[in-house]
């Protein structure tokens, strides 16, 4: 988010707070940011993202204990005996200062 935030800043883009991490497998990981007006002129990709089935996740609290939540997630779906397939997207709520009230939902494709 480091390098997307300047640039939205610089260019008065209006947003609207929600922040996404779109992991397309291993090779690939864009953050991304939800624009108020859409059809806003801009130097941005457009990223669709299209899962047919997906497991879903609420995480509530600090960022540092998402991978506690992947851990989760992952038995989860293997204890379903489903498999992950396509990749994955984190979505960033509302900033706050109180770390255990920070919301991320996460998106996992499924087969």
């Amino acid at each position: 988010m480091e390098g997307l935030w300047p640039v939205i800043k610089q260019n008065g883009i209006k947003t609207t707070g929600i922040n996404y991490w779109v992991y397309a497998g291993c090779d690939r990981m864009s953050t991304c940011v939800e624009l108020e007006d859409k059809s806003v002129e801009s130097s941005f990709e457009h990223i669709p993202v299209h899962f047919g089935r997906y497991a879903y996740y609420k995480h509530i609290g600090p960022y540092d204990r998402l991978s506690e939540a992947y851990k989760a997630l992952d038995k989860e779906i293997e204890r379903q005996d489903l498999t992950r397939s396509g990749g994955s997207v984190e979505k960033y709520g509302d900033w706050t200062d109180d770390a255990s009230q920070l919301v991320t939902e996460i998106f996992i494709g499924l087969n």
